[in-house]
């Protein structure tokens, strides 16, 4: 939050003016969500192919 009370984009860190109806916003555009998105899938993709993601127990010796 800014000095106002303003939510900051989760993107870019700008403040974002909120409409008043619905649910709070965390991107100031769309682009921006979608770009975190992007990133997200990336970041898990990665993580599945190096096995980062695995839930599966370690082994035990």
């Amino acid at each position: 939050m800014d000095d106002h009370g303003n939510r900051l984009c989760l993107w870019c860190g700008v403040p974002i003016i909120q409409t008043g109806t619905g649910r709070k916003r965390d991107y100031c555009r769309r682009t921006h969500r979608e770009y975190a998105y992007r990133e997200r899938t990336i970041r898990r993709r990665i993580g599945d192919a190096l096995g980062y993601n695995r839930s599966d127990p370690p082994a035990t010796p």
